[in-house]
Order: C-alpha cells, then structure tokens, then sequence
C-alpha cells in the first residue's frame, strides 16, 4: 500500500494491511492497515471498506481512512471474529471484534513484554505477530543486534483476550547477534518458525518444537546467506519464507514430527519473471489463510536404483500413523 491511496498504511510497513469479511456480508471487506514506525507518520491505525457489489460489480471503496488508535507498531493479526493490534510504548493488545453491526470496542490485554520507544524504535516496533488455533506469537527485538525474542499467549477466541505469556530468548538458543523478524506455526502445530536478520550479515531460519507439557524447545537452526523475512502459511498449506531481493521465495518443508527436523529449499517456489521478493508477503487472517491439509507423502532426492531417498509425509488430524 503506498501512502496516498487513501487508505492509510506505509509501503515500509512489518504488517502493512491485513482484510477480513464482514460478519455478515461477505461482499463487503474491512482493510485494516498499520504505518511505518521511524518516517515521522502518526502509526495508526486504521480501517476502510471495500464493497464487490460497488461500481456495478466492479468493487470500490466505499468508506476509508478511518483512524481507530495511535500509536500502534507495525503488527497486525486476525481471525474470522476479530481483528488484533499492539500498542507502541507499553504491553497492550487491542483486539476488536468483527461483529454484524460493526467494530466492538477494543479488548485490551496488558502482558508480555513492552514495545519500547526507545532506544531503537524501528526495530521494537518491527515484526510479525500471528495467532494460528489458540496460540498468539510475536517476534520482538529491543535493537537490530538484540536481544530478541520470540512471546508466545493463549488466544480466547471467545473474548479476543490474549493470557498466559512465555518468552523464547532466540539469541541465546542461536549464540548469534540479530533481529527476530518473521515468526509462524506449522500447519500442525506441533512446530513454531522464526526468521532472525544476523547483525553480521544473512539470516537464520529457527525451528522450535512443543513437547508434551506444551512448553517451546528449541530443535535447530539452519544458517542462509540471504536476507530472511516474513513466514507465511498460504492456501496451499506450505509455508513460504521471504527472501530479500530474490527471484525465489523460501519454502519449509515441515516435518511435524518433533525428533526430526524440518527442511529449508531457499529457492523453493520461483516468482514471476521479472519480479523479486521484498521482505513482506500477503498478510492473512488465520481462518482464510490455513487450508485443510492434504494427506501426501513428498520425496526428495530420488536418484538411482538401490540408493537411499528421504519419504516424508503430510498427514491430517485423522491419521494416526504411516
């Protein structure tokens, strides 16, 4: 989104815009968009109307630019019930519900960590946040060089409130100076991604795993030359990972299972000719973003008769074993 298109948002923004259905009306859509924080803009907040039945059929917007809060960072999330925020300079989630006659006001949740102003405000304001089931992530940096985490909630779905905080200390699990930037959940849930830009130059991808009390591990980290960015489940059910200036984005090939690791191709899906990837990708609510998955089994390096392959297999919930 550039910023005068009349619907707020900044080009430079972690989560510049997010669009979720109205309760309602599925031809009519809010487009929530957050600002960049650091260009000496107001980081609001704020929402417009999109309507497919507008300029006969066509679509259009028919409200916009309508400021909900400042100051806010660069973070934003949704489900199919409600449309959530972080304030700038405190601890606050603001979550909104997405009701037949409109906006609620917001549920505020004060806990985890402060998005501080200072001392870098650029990088405390950037990151993603994402809720996937019951479970909200954000990722979080005091400073471009750390110390950076990755907070885990509990999501209520019921009452858009965010409880229960843990925070994973990335830096120390990767003994390297960085930026946590993406974060996001395995379509199984069994495994929590995060993207750290290294003061020294490059990215890391961390795999963190739950285990049986819930509690976040960390499994392992696989090093890249590019700049990694965001970490997106798309339609498809694959996870897709941002890759600075690349023709190419990133795709995790997940391994659920929690002993083993995952799999990074950084030139997994090629883009349009002619086209690069930035940092950002589509920003989707978790209800229209996450696909059902599709039971397979996916092979890789298949070379010669009598020599060894990697099977490995995408299952659903109903499967218990293969």
């Amino acid at each position: 989104l550039e910023v005068d298109s009349g619907i707020g948002g900044s080009p430079g923004s972690s989560q510049s815009v997010i669009s979720v259905p109205f309760a309602n009306d599925e031809t009519l859509f809010y487009i929530f968009t957050t600002q960049e924080v650091g260009t000496g803009l107001e980081y609001a907040f704020k929402y417009s109307v999109f309507d497919i039945k507008a300029n006969s059929g066509q679509g259009g917007i028919i409200e916009k630019d309508i400021t909900l809060f400042t100051k806010i960072t660069e973070r934003i999330t949704a489900t199919a019930n409600w449309v959530v925020i972080h304030e700038y300079g405190n601890n606050n989630f603001r979550a909104y519900r997405i009701q037949p006659d409109g906006l609620s006001n917001p549920v505020v949740s004060s806990l985890g960590s402060i998005h501080f102003t200072t001392p870098a405000p650029e990088a405390t304001a950037q990151g993603y946040m994402k809720i996937e089931g019951d479970k909200l992530a954000v990722a979080l940096s005091e400073s471009p060089s750390g110390p950076s985490y990755v907070e885990l909630f509990d999501w209520d779905e019921a009452t858009g409130r965010v409880v229960n905080f843990e925070q994973i200390d990335v830096i120390s699990d990767i003994s390297t100076p960085g930026q946590v930037y993406g974060v996001a959940f395995s379509p199984g849930g069994n495994k929590l991604y995060a993207t750290v830009q290294l003061q020294g130059g490059g990215s890391t991808l961390v795999e963190y795993r739950a285990d049986s009390l819930d509690r976040i591990n960390f499994i392992t980290q696989q090093p890249v030359g590019d700049l990694l960015g965001a970490i997106q489940r798309a339609p498809d059910g694959q996870l897709y990972v941002a890759v600075e200036g690349s023709s190419n984005l990133g795709v995790i090939q997940v391994n659920e299972d929690t002993v083993l690791n995952s799999v990074y191709n950084p030139t997994g899906f090629a883009l349009a000719g002619g086209t690069s990837s930035r940092l950002g990708l589509p920003n989707f609510s978790s209800s229209f973003g996450s696909a059902i998955q599709v039971p397979g089994i996916l092979v890789s390096n298949p070379v010669c008769v009598g020599q060894q392959i990697n099977l490995a297999a995408s299952t659903t919930s109903s499967i218990d074993t293969v």
